[in-house]
């Protein structure tokens, strides 16, 4: 008998334990970010005594950074734009896109303290948008490779990229994390449709109150730059930044934009305020053909709240005028009668350049008419077309 209720107890007990392991929660493993692969990655290709553009491989210095993949760099007298190979992180110039600005934020942050910068090619030398493609190096690590396994950007490795299979590895390790963009919501980002509804001046006066937040704005469209418009409230006005997306609008037009992000470029610490994001289906156009009138300023009375506004300014002489030699763009160094100096830019490709070089000769005085921007913190005005500036009496 007694033997009986042993084994009756000890399977009991089995049957017990076993139902306990049966019922306990399962626990997901936990996956952190890392940089494994950064870390054990080195560049193999010797750069020594060469140049990027001539060789493929060269030490660059950093101009600018334009987001999360796009940079400019200089090779001795050779600036040129390029575009990381083998990534894509999200938007954050034309387009805001959740993660778009925090992944800006970390490129830009690497190479501008970078000590050493290196480009590799790999395969095209170029994309459609005439940027150069190449693999980034910054203090011997690989920047492209740094920005997958920090979730700042999924992979885009083609078959033949030299770095696909760390960037494969990368990707499918960061994904378990459900960090940043593979599942993360990013705190500083605008996730409402629309945006706040307020007026330019509101927005030019309260930048910051607005940073990285969608907007809905009215105003004229006072000016157009290379396919980029300039809109305006009464004194205060602000640039637009349309980039790919088709653009409808035209000098004249009155109308209400919808769910632009109020951004700064090139950065909120030195740069100008701007509207992105914009799409043409969130456009109403309220009437078309309005005056545009210029607001007249000395270059004295300039200040930072006139960024974005359709200026003029007359009585202003020409002291020198640098033409770019492969392009048609310049820039006009002006003087007023005090000695207040400022300069005239020109980006369009469509400026008659015989025209502009017979108008803007040394010691000519005219008329300025055009949107104030800011260049490395100096004021410029910018040229929509030579109608915008004439003689002075």
């Amino acid at each position: 008998m007694k033997k009986i209720t042993l084994i009756a107890l000890i399977l009991f007990s089995v049957v017990v334990l076993a139902s306990c392991k049966k019922d306990e929660p399962k626990i997901d493993p936990i996956y952190e970010l890392n940089t494994d692969l950064t870390d054990m990655l080195s560049l193999e290709s010797s750069y020594e005594n060469k140049e990027f553009i001539s060789n493929g491989v060269g030490e660059v210095e950093l101009v600018k950074c334009t987001d999360g993949d796009t940079a400019t760099f200089r090779s001795g007298s050779n600036s040129f734009a390029v575009r990381f190979l083998g990534i894509d992180t999200p938007e954050s110039t034309y387009r805001f896109d959740a993660w778009g600005k925090a992944a800006s934020d970390f490129t830009c942050d690497k190479l501008t303290n970078a000590n050493e910068i290196v480009l590799e090619s790999d395969g095209d030398r170029m994309d459609g948008n005439e940027r150069y493609l190449a693999w980034v190096w910054y203090d011997g690590r690989l920047l492209n490779l740094e920005l997958v396994e920090q979730a700042y950007s999924s992979s885009k490795a083609s078959i033949t990229g030299k770095y696909e299979s760390y960037l494969y590895q990368a990707e499918l390790y960061a994904q378990k994390t459900k960090k940043r963009v593979w599942g993360e919501t990013d705190p500083d980002f605008d996730y409402s449709v629309d945006g706040v509804q307020i007026t330019i001046e509101e927005l030019v006066k309260n930048a910051d109150d607005y940073y990285q937040r969608k907007v809905v704005v009215e105003g004229l469209i006072t000016a157009m730059i290379s396919g980029d418009v300039y809109i305006q409230n009464g004194e205060y006005g602000v640039f637009l930044y349309t980039g790919y997306e088709e653009m409808y609008l035209k000098v004249g037009d009155y109308v209400r934009i919808e769910a632009l992000t109020a951004t700064y470029f090139p950065d909120k610490e030195t740069g100008q305020l701007q509207l992105s994001n914009y799409r043409a289906r969130n456009v109403k156009t309220i009437s078309r053909d309005n005056e545009v009138t210029p607001v007249l300023k000395t270059i004295a009375e300039i200040a930072k709240i006139n960024l974005g506004s359709l200026l003029q300014i007359n009585d202003l002489t020409v002291k020198s005028v640098n033409f770019s030699e492969d392009s048609n763009r310049f820039t006009v160094n002006f003087e007023d009668a005090s000695g207040n100096t400022i300069a005239l830019r020109n980006e369009s490709q469509n400026i008659d350049i015989d025209a502009a070089k017979a108008l803007f000769t040394v010691d000519n005085v005219l008329n300025i008419k055009g949107p104030l921007a800011l260049y490395y913190q100096n004021y410029q005005l910018m040229l929509g077309s030579l109608d915008s500036v004439e003689i002075a009496d």
